[in-house]
């Protein structure tokens, strides 16, 4: 399966529109393909995006939950939490502003590959996260290379 791999900074215009990297346009399908935006649970500050496969791996998990009060509010506050859009004939996607208040994204932004997801974070809360995990004594050697 192929990855989302890399970062790169883009811009929101005035209608909250911005690229996806051509690199990741072709996994998450092309134009007309839907696929998920997702605010991120708290507390991080960012907009995860599934291509259409990888979200219906979750939405089949999702489903396989027992249907008990505590899990119907967990399934409800996913949901509440996602839109599903296409690439326009330019590459690009328009985010609701809701989406852009949670990211607290303004202008510049960065966008991420994260695996079987893209991500898409503010300079400034990317700065700061990573920040933090460098004073968390975030250890190279303990990713599995």
């Amino acid at each position: 399966m192929d990855r989302f791999k890399g970062s790169y900074r883009h811009t929101l215009d005035a209608k909250n529109r911005m690229f996806i990297p051509a690199q990741f346009r072709k996994r998450l399908g092309g134009e007309d393909t839907d696929f998920v935006i997702m605010k991120s649970p708290e507390p991080e500050k960012c907009l995860f995006i599934y291509p259409q496969d990888e979200w219906e791996h979750i939405e089949e998990k999702l489903d396989e939950m027992d249907p008990g009060a505590q899990n119907r509010n967990k399934y409800r506050l996913v949901y509440s939490r996602i839109d599903v859009q296409a690439l326009d004939k330019q590459g690009r996607i328009a985010l609701k502003e809701d989406f852009c208040s949670h990211a607290m994204l303004e202008r510049n932004v960065l966008v991420l590959g994260a695996g079987k997801r893209i991500e898409i974070w503010s300079e400034d809360e990317w700065n700061k996260m990573t920040q933090q995990a460098q004073e968390e004594d975030f250890n190279w050697n303990d990713i599995p290379w």
